[in-house]
């Protein structure tokens, strides 16, 4: 299964045409024009896998989780390689890999799509830098609340997506 985080630039009002710039051995960035949307390096990686128990349950349109993490694993080491105007990210640590692609989706937008997790690896992490007095919105959240650092439980900055749609 394939899964995709499509981040939108037309909120930074700036022409698309994203780039990747590699700083072997230290690491790389994604960004449109002076706007930062990814900045990996081996301190702060941007992706991690894991390994967990997930329980879900719904009443009535709620969600309730009981998530147990029984693993988190940084991939720190990488490799970069374009083919026409996307690009693969093939990140390590160890024998655990994971395989994004970056392609520009429209004018203004860039979508991250996970290609390949190794197996057995049921949770992912991925890390977007935002600075301390940024709002963060959306991410699946209903709208009861709009700014999600505004949220008790998010004060890590930890934000869980969960999306359900009603029906088909």
């Amino acid at each position: 299964m394939t899964w995709f985080i499509v981040l939108l630039a037309s909120w930074f009002s700036i022409a698309c045409s994203f780039n990747v710039t590699d700083h072997a051995p230290n690491g790389f960035t994604v960004s449109i024009g002076k706007t930062v949307l990814l900045e990996h390096t081996r301190e702060s990686p941007i992706f991690y896998v894991g390994k967990g128990d997930l329980k879900v349950t719904e009443n009535s349109g709620n969600f309730f989780f009981d998530d147990k993490i029984y693993a988190r694993i940084p991939l720190f080491s990488y490799k970069l390689w374009q083919s026409g105007s996307s690009w693969t990210v093939v990140l390590t640590q160890g024998d655990v890999t994971a395989t994004l692609q970056l392609s520009a989706t429209g004018a203004k937008d860039v979508e991250i799509s996970v290609i390949s997790v190794s197996d057995g690896y049921t949770h992912f992490w991925l890390r977007v830098p935002a600075e301390t007095d940024e709002q963060i919105y959306g991410a699946g959240e209903q709208f009861s609340f709009l700014n999600l650092r505004e949220r008790v439980e998010y004060k890590k900055n930890i934000f869980p997506i969960w999306i359900n749609e009603q029906g088909e």
